[in-house]
């Protein structure tokens, strides 16, 4: 009886850190449109502040080896450059279109899984196609909603970019995962990401004025997110059930909405509300699949 309630208080508490977690990447666009850099330093500093914080952490741990490296290690390059411009992109719609269209168009990302993993899933073409034609409608809903400008097709685009890139980054990490820690992955994932990313860094216009000014807020948003928002992801994950998981998801976007209309004033039209509840629609059908 003991075990069972402390399973379920378990399970329970699993779930509040990954509602929690996906509050905190909901924050994503808050932060994003605040801090007056450019967008490759933002995408940078969750990188070094990354690295710092599991270098330390898996120092402690001594568990910093990595297994099989010839192997492993060209696959954490593919991710780390997968996921690399899966975060550039994402942060680019944010300041191009609305929080909740950038949102909302990442959230495709499961049925871009389903269609690329095909073969090797169970789902009926039938059922392929109902996702397809949900997600799908609902990108045409949103795109509708914008009507003809510049900026915010240009946002939808990279959203989209997001997509696919993170579709195909966790298609990658379902598969390093089984093989390398977590932590591992997301050490090397950032030692990587900010040796790639450091050049082009260094040639920014004013890169020196811009850190010089935003430094706190800089070291602050990589620890919220490439730490933080992680670590309490990834021992939620530990705790609850998957499907509990999966649903819990689905906080992200909602909160990603609520946020930034009361902090950012934005609207939202029936054509976006009809257009996100059919891609969430889809990507729920996709992550049930």
């Amino acid at each position: 009886m003991e075990t069972e309630r402390l399973y379920s208080r378990n399970v329970l508490t699993g779930g509040i850190l990954v509602a929690l977690a996906m509050v905190i990447f909901g924050s994503y666009g808050l932060l994003v449109r605040f801090i007056q850099t450019d967008t490759l330093l933002l995408v940078w500093s969750m990188q070094i502040v990354g690295l710092i914080c599991f270098l330390i952490y898996l120092l402690k741990k001594k568990a910093l080896a990595l297994s099989n490296p010839r192997k492993m290690l060209p696959r954490i390059l593919l991710m780390t450059i997968l996921i690399v411009l899966a975060d550039l992109s994402y942060f680019i719609a944010l300041r191009e279109t609305t929080v909740s269209t950038a949102v909302f168009v990442k959230f495709l990302m499961p049925v871009i899984v389903i269609i690329f993993t095909f073969r090797s899933s169970e789902i009926s073409i039938k059922k392929l196609s109902i996702l397809v034609t949900l997600g799908l409608t609902g990108l045409l809903f949103i795109l509708s909603s914008h009507g003809i400008s510049f900026s915010a097709d240009i946002g939808i685009l990279w959203a989209l970019v997001t997509a696919f890139t993170l579709g195909f980054y966790l298609i990658l990490f379902k598969k390093v995962s089984s093989v390398v820690p977590v932590p591992v992955i997301l050490f090397y994932r950032y030692t990587i990401a900010t040796a790639i990313i450091l050049p082009f860094v260094l040639s920014t216009t004013g890169v020196e004025s811009q850190i010089s000014a935003s430094w706190p807020w800089l070291i602050g948003f990589g620890f919220l997110y490439a730490v933080v928002g992680t670590l309490i992801h990834m021992q939620g994950l530990k705790l609850t059930k998957v499907q509990y998981t999966a649903i819990l998801g689905y906080v992200e976007p909602f909160a990603a909405t609520i946020l930034s209309l009361i902090f950012l004033g934005e609207t939202l039209t029936p054509l976006i509300i009809i257009g996100g509840l059919l891609i969430i629609s889809a990507s729920a059908l996709s992550l049930k699949s």
